[in-house]
């Protein structure tokens, strides 16, 4: 995994963030999204991801991204599978 070496793992039900100015992290990754739903939200201060299998509550995951500004950007990655059941 020395490729890897800059990144940020994160697990289900985990988030990581990266705040502005930082020189020693490239990003984040996670492997394995079979149910869940990974949400980028780059902020004025920050990237913040988080890897959420519906068991994070909401108010947890707003309350982190007030800390890192105003939101920029939004992106979420989600199986194909979770289209096709609704």
């Amino acid at each position: 995994m020395e490729l890897l070496v800059r990144f940020i793992e994160i697990g289900q039900d985990a988030a990581a963030v990266i705040e502005a100015g930082r020189t020693d992290v490239s990003g984040v990754f996670t492997d394995g999204i079979q149910a869940c739903m990974v949400t980028a939200f780059e902020c004025q201060n920050g990237l913040v991801v988080v890897h959420d299998s519906a068991q994070l509550r909401f108010t947890d995951i707003t309350a982190l991204l007030a800390k890192y500004g105003r939101c920029l950007r939004l992106t979420a990655i989600y199986p194909r599978s979770r289209l096709s059941d609704h």
